[in-house]
């Protein structure tokens, strides 16, 4: 069952999303939402967002940050959907796995008919730690409108041999070396986070599927 929440004209609102859950936002003229969706439990998942930026001038900032690890099957589908005028959108997505863990990642960004001078941008950045570790990244840009901007990028990185001599013959443990990649990896999403004592706690979470 989808969630629906409104958030109304002129307001501001900060949320910590849950995973395995389907939620939708509706935006009014001139709202902000900053959206935060970490998916680090050990369970499989299947987690839906559909932000609409249905008043003009409305904005959305999304971070999300996932983590699979041993068989777990991570499903995410997140969509940014213009519909007002002057409307812009920010998605960003960082993903590991390791071991033999599944993570898909499905993002998009629509301009829809009356979107007119929209900005939306989206971009996905994933970690590879293990040779039988997999992520599918599947970036969508669906324009229907022509007086609109919108644009994507995606990298993936793997954490090979070559790395990991680099830091052990400076003097780190292996363990220890891995936790700095990873660290480093999603320091720039976590820092969206004002909350420290979070972000310290979502750092711990991390760090234990490392073990």
């Amino acid at each position: 069952m989808t969630k629906t929440q409104t958030i109304k004209s002129g307001e501001r609102a900060q949320v910590l999303g849950e995973e395995n859950t389907s939620t939708r936002f509706v935006l009014e003229d001139d709202a902000i939402l900053d959206y935060f969706l970490p998916i680090l439990s050990d369970d499989n998942s299947d987690s839906r967002v559909t932000v609409e930026l249905k008043g003009k001038r409305s904005r959305v900032n999304s971070h999300i940050v996932f983590f699979g690890h041993k068989t777990q099957e991570q499903k995410i589908r997140f969509e940014h959907i213009h519909l007002g005028e002057d409307t812009q959108s920010s998605m960003s997505a960082k993903g590991a796995a390791k071991d033999r863990a599944v993570s898909s990642f499905f993002g998009s960004v629509k301009m829809l008919p009356g979107s007119i001078n929209a900005k939306g941008h989206l971009s996905e950045h994933n970690l590879i730690l293990s040779p039988h570790a997999r992520i599918e990244a599947i970036p969508a840009l669906e324009i229907e409108h022509n007086e609109v901007e919108a644009s994507h990028a995606a990298t993936l990185e793997r954490v090979d041999e070559e790395k990991m001599f680099y830091l052990n013959a400076r003097g780190l443990p292996t363990a220890e070396a891995m936790e700095l990649l990873v660290e480093g990896f999603f320091e720039a999403a976590f820092s969206s986070l004002e909350d420290e004592e979070l972000r310290r706690t979502l750092t711990a979470e991390l760090f234990k599927k490392l073990a």
